[in-house]
């Protein structure tokens, strides 16, 4: 389990009913030795259904002019992108465990490398195309194949339209899936036995979070599951197995019943970072969540802007996630018709979009006094100050007349707990007792996020209101 587990590259005989990400990147040559990001196109293929995404990167670097538009690339759409580290859990939640096909080992490497910039140790189950093809020995007089091959160079990439690369790179593998190889080498057998480890909890079809041990009761992998049980007998069966050595190390488990997936999944996260198992290769760096602040520019005018500060830094302030600042920050210029420019959600030379629409009264275009476009704002910040969303998200206890719950502020995780549901809980006070606090991250953001989107409202309770 957990982000990302040590996989590699596997052999295109072993695809038959996976589930394929298809990933294209859009770079730009900086130096000679120097590419950068600005694109990822991500194809989901589902039964021959397919799902295309484009992601677009706004560069750490200074690009030149000229060599975005040789690219293709509309400059301003690229200076208003997110960062590749905002987009990073969104491309993590469409990976997942899915197998991920690239053009070339470069390929591949860049989008690792993009990863690794942020803190994630990033390893996918994944083929290139040209590994495949030299794996099945397809010569160069091959012309189908090889024709196919060449349209997919990086300098193509530039000069093709999004659906015909996606069309391209899937017939490509489907080319190569009608020569493939009939006899594949099968990974050792894991020949480890359940019935000969030590368990120190008893075996239930309950969600939790599971910590395999060596004998020096060193924690060197961790996983969760819906179904404990099921899951511990799939680990420990006499299927093949690529982690033959994991299993053959392991001589105790422990299990901590959760009560739902939830909080499997967060706690997983954690116990990951905590204990840098040897067997989980993700490892991320908590970064810091983003605070709205006030600063004035060389106009005197006063604007919003994100800013990434740690919690140490005052208990007092407000923090958010980047979604929810951007969320924040829409309904401040709505309410006291602000400036998006001036609000961080906008990057656009002159007047912003919404003094067309009079939502602005043009202080972007210098056409409303900035004394009086800086007192709305002092408004605005005095409201945002007085405002703290604290939400629950309620889910089952661990065993009957328990609740679960996990606690957001802002759209931050802040950690869950458990009550008795027969104990008078009406205020942030009252859950405080109960609540063990963890840190966000990466991780938590995408979790939170996902739950976000597929939970239903009446499971999720703003704490001012009551629940």
């Amino acid at each position: 389990m957990g982000l990302f587990p040590k996989r590699g590259i596997i052999p295109i005989f072993e695809l038959e009913n996976s589930i394929l990400i298809y990933i294209l990147l859009k770079t730009i040559s900086v130096s000679k030795t120097k590419k950068v990001v600005v694109k990822i196109s991500l194809t989901s293929e589902r039964a021959d259904e397919y799902d295309t995404r484009h992601f677009i990167i706004r560069p750490t670097v200074y690009i030149k002019k000229e060599l975005v538009q040789a690219c293709g690339v509309d400059k301003a759409k690229l200076l208003q992108a997110a960062s590749f580290c905002d987009v990073a859990q969104e491309l993590i939640e469409e990976i997942g465990d899915q197998t991920v096909r690239f053009l070339n080992k470069l390929q591949y490497r860049l989008f690792v490398s993009e990863f690794k910039t942020i803190g994630y140790n990033c390893n996918l189950n994944y083929q290139t195309l040209e590994g495949v093809f030299k794996g099945l020995q397809i010569s160069s007089v091959d012309t189908h194949a090889s024709g196919l091959l060449n349209i997919l160079t990086p300098e193509e990439f530039t000069r093709l339209s999004e659906k015909p690369e996606v069309i391209h790179l899937q017939q490509c593998y489907a080319h190569v899936a009608e020569r493939k190889s009939t006899t594949p080498t099968l990974p050792p057998s894991n020949t480890q036995s359940l019935a000969s480890i030590k368990i120190t909890s008893t075996l239930l079809h309950k969600p939790g979070v599971y910590y395999f041990k060596n004998t020096d009761d060193e924690v060197i992998y961790v996983g969760k599951a819906k179904q404990i049980k099921n899951r511990l007998q799939t680990h420990f069966s006499n299927a093949q197995t690529g982690d033959h050595a994991m299993y053959t190390a392991v001589t105790s488990i422990d299990i901590e019943y959760t009560g739902s997936d939830l909080i499997a999944q967060l706690l997983e996260s954690h116990e990951i970072k905590h204990f840098s198992p040897k067997f989980n290769t993700q490892q991320v760096k908590t970064p810091a969540p983003y605070q709205i602040v006030v600063k004035t520019n060389k106009r005197g005018v006063q604007r919003f802007v994100l800013e990434r500060k740690t919690y140490q830094d005052s208990e007092a302030e407000l923090y958010y996630n980047r979604d929810s600042a951007k969320e924040r920050l829409r309904e401040l210029c709505a309410n006291y018709k602000l400036c998006p420019k001036f609000c961080s959600l906008e990057r656009t030379a002159g007047a912003c979009s919404a003094s067309k629409t009079g939502n602005c009264a043009g202080v972007c275009a210098k056409n409303e006094d900035v004394v009086a476009y800086n007192s709305r704002v002092a408004l605005a910040y005095e409201a945002l100050q007085e405002e703290i969303d604290h939400k629950i998200i309620k889910v089952p206890g661990r065993k009957q007349g328990e609740v679960g719950f996990v606690l957001i502020t802002n759209g931050i995780y802040q950690g869950f707990g458990f009550y008795d549901a027969s104990d008078p809980i009406a205020t942030l006070n009252d859950l405080e007792s109960y609540l063990q606090r963890y840190p966000n991250n990466y991780d938590t953001n995408r979790i939170i996020g996902t739950l976000l989107k597929k939970t239903p409202k009446e499971r999720i309770f703003d704490i001012v209101g009551g629940f």
